[in-house]
C-alpha cells in the first residue's frame, strides 16, 4: 500500500494547481455549459472489504485492496434534468492477510462487481460552473468473492472534474450494503478518467 501514498500526493497537488487556475482564469470569455451528454470512463478502484461500509474506513493496510493498472469501466447518460444513468464493472484483488468480511485471508482473493446507479448532478447547487461537477447517486450492484456471489443496495458519492470541455477526472466513493448477508458490506473508491460525447450545450457569456 506504499504506493498509494505518492498517487494521493500527485491527486491533491494536481486538483489544488488545477483549481487555483479556474478560479484565476478570466472571466469575460464566453463558455459553454454541458447540458446532457453519454460519458465512457476508466480507471482503478480500491476496495474496503472488512465487513462494515461504515467502520474504520482509513485502514490502508489491511482492508484496501487494489490492482496496479486499470480495473474499472463505466458507461452512461447524463440527462438536461441533471439525472444520469449508469453501469458501472470492475474487478479486484484481495491478497493474503487482508482482511474481508470480518475474516484474514489465507490466500489471494479475486473480486468482480456489476453495478448500475441513478445519479443526480449537484452542478445546479453551485451555479453555472462548467468544470466543476459533484454529484451523488443510488443503485444496485453484484459481486462475487470468494466464489460467493451476493446483492448489494449502493449509496454514491463523487466529483467530476472538467479539465477539456469532453475530458476530465473522476472521483468517486461507493458503500454497498448486502442484502441478504450483513457482513458483506464494503467500500470502493474509485479514481479514472472521462469523457464525454453526443454533447448538447448552452452557452453563456461570464461578462457582468
Amino acid at each position: 500500500m506504499k504506493s498509494i501514498k505518492p498517487l494521493v500526493c500527485c491527486v491533491v497537488f494536481f486538483i489544488i494547481h488545477f483549481t487555483y487556475s479556474q478560479v484565476n482564469s478570466s472571466t469575460s470569455r464566453k463558455r459553454s455549459l454541458v447540458k446532457s451528454s453519454w460519458i465512457i470512463g476508466l480507471g482503478t478502484n480500491f476496495v474496503d472489504d472488512g465487513g462494515d461500509a461504515t467502520r474504520n474506513l482509513f485502514l490502508l493496510e489491511s482492508q484496501w485492496n487494489y490492482l496496479p493498472y486499470p480495473s474499472r469501466i463505466s458507461f452512461g447518460k447524463y440527462f438536461e434534468s441533471g439525472f444520469g444513468l449508469e453501469i458501472i464493472g470492475l474487478t479486484n484483488k484481495y491478497k493474503v492477510s487482508a482482511l474481508m468480511q470480518q475474516t484474514n485471508l489465507d490466500k489471494d482473493i479475486f473480486h468482480y462487481s456489476l453495478d448500475t446507479r441513478i445519479s443526480y448532478d449537484l452542478i445546479r447547487l453551485f451555479g453555472d460552473i462548467s468544470w466543476f461537477d459533484p454529484y451523488v447517486g443510488v443503485g444496485l450492484g453484484y459481486t462475487r468473492a470468494n466464489e460467493i456471489d451476493h446483492g448489494s443496495m449502493n449509496i454514491v458519492s463523487g466529483l467530476r472534474l472538467w479539465i477539456f470541455p469532453s475530458w476530465g477526472i473522476d472521483f468517486n466513493s461507493t458503500a454497498k450494503w448486502g442484502m441478504t448477508n450483513r457482513t458483506a458490506n464494503s467500500l470502493q473508491h474509485s479514481l479514472g478518467v472521462v469523457y464525454q460525447f453526443g454533447l448538447r450545450r448552452t452557452f453563456r457569456s461570464n461578462k457582468k
